[in-house]
């Protein structure tokens, strides 16, 4: 017997809950042809195929359920973020630092990263400065920190401000702090 409408089957046409389901596979076998084949030919009983949906769903939960607290829970972009301050004049050009620092404020470490000479002439040449980059993405994971930007012409500090940052997962991001600074020379 064939079941055309799995919804509506009498009680009378099956006498336990093993033909009903038997025949319910059978009406729709037609559209999963050969999985009720490859079930009788590997002899997949109930019970190993319990085992493996089992182990198939502690490998997935493993992978979704990290150990680490800090992990990251989707995919990262290949940008790099920089975080920067801009410095200019009273007139609005650009301010040429002969050297700045970027401090931790928490535990008094430097933060400046190194940068080359062809570098350090655009930010000069600019005004533009970075403060914090992907760099330290990996060390502030999940942090939010402040840190204090210091410039210096002739070895005279010029200029202090402070900035809150922090780190996701993936990039650092910009809190607060003023990022347009001005000087007056």
């Amino acid at each position: 017997m064939s079941v055309k409408n799995p919804e509506y089957i009498g009680k009378k046409e099956f006498s336990n809950t093993f033909n009903y389901f038997r025949e319910i596979f059978r009406s729709i076998n037609h559209e999963i042809p050969n999985l009720y084949y490859n079930f009788t030919k590997y002899r997949i009983s109930m019970k190993n195929l319990s085992r493996i949906s089992l182990f198939v769903m502690l490998l997935f939960q493993s992978c979704i359920k990290g150990d680490d607290v800090n992990e990251c829970p989707g995919i990262c972009s290949e940008e790099f973020r920089n975080i920067t301050v801009e410095i200019k004049d009273a007139e609005g050009n650009p301010v040429a630092l002969d050297s700045y620092r970027v401090i931790n404020t928490v535990n008094g470490n430097e933060l400046s990263t190194e940068i080359n000479d062809s570098e350090f002439q655009y930010f000069r040449e600019n005004g533009i400065y970075p403060i914090f980059s992907d760099l330290y993405s990996e060390e502030f994971r999940q942090q939010e920190i402040t840190i204090n930007f210091k410039g210096y012409i002739d070895e005279v500090e010029v200029i202090s401000s402070n900035y809150e940052v922090g780190a996701d997962c993936c990039h650092v991001y910009y809190i607060s702090g003023e990022r347009e600074l001005q000087i007056d020379q």
